[in-house]
């Protein structure tokens, strides 16, 4: 019999359950729900008290639907709960204001996840570089990254930021658009040429177009 020795058997088993862990709770899923009939036909969670899983996608009825979850009961549930638990956020934030303190400040060492999530942007900015080609700007050939912006060749960047969001999320887009759209659509350039660019090519008149569409039509904009 293999494992004989007590000791040896514990870890194998604890390293078998950490290997297998989603199947094994899959099953255990399945169990549950074959073990614990709903007794009403028109429920929508099957199992009792804390463990209720929703019969169409199979996620807790208390977490968060999947995409592919067309229950709008779950749905419903999940929203509820999500407003209610920033409602009592919120709360907790004011008092915590009004006593002069941050909230919920001692989770974590704010400074070391700031330093992560720069860690991160850097990550991505790191990695836009390479699928542009370049790591210096396309205009005057100045390296610091620091200073480096992908600038949109064509203009309309801050609206297309809006649409998606800035920081981390913008890097993530940008990254997963294929490579030939991306050069054609954006190019590298230090903070002094975009802005140069900007005023050259004005811009600036596109964005006032944009906004007030009548004014353009009378000839006050540029087309």
């Amino acid at each position: 019999m293999p494992h004989k020795d007590p000791e040896a058997r514990k870890a194998y088993l604890r390293e078998y359950k950490q290997r297998n862990r989603d199947r094994l709770l899959a099953l255990q899923r399945e169990q549950h729900r074959q073990q614990h009939p709903p007794q009403d036909s028109d429920a929508w969670t099957v199992g009792h008290s804390d463990l209720r899983y929703c019969r169409t996608c199979g996620e807790k009825a208390d977490n968060k639907p999947p995409p592919e979850c067309t229950e709008s009961r779950h749905v419903a549930r999940w929203e509820t709960k999500s407003q209610r638990n920033n409602e009592y956020r919120r709360e907790r934030r004011a008092e915590a204001r009004a006593r002069g303190e941050v909230y919920k400040a001692g989770r974590g060492d704010l400074a070391r996840k700031a330093l992560r999530q720069r860690g991160k942007h850097e990550e991505l900015k790191t990695q836009l570089l390479a699928k542009a080609g370049t790591t210096q700007c396309e205009s005057c050939g100045f390296a610091d990254r620091r200073a480096l912006q992908f600038d949109h060749r064509n203009g309309g960047g801050r609206k297309h930021r809006r649409s998606i969001g800035s920081g981390s999320k913008y890097y993530r887009v940008l990254l997963a658009m294929p490579a030939d759209e991306f050069r054609q659509m954006f190019q590298v350039l230090c903070a002094n040429c975009n802005t140069i660019k900007r005023e050259v090519n004005e811009e600036w008149r596109l964005r006032h177009a944009a906004a007030n569409p009548e004014e353009a039509d009378e000839g006050l904009s540029p087309p």
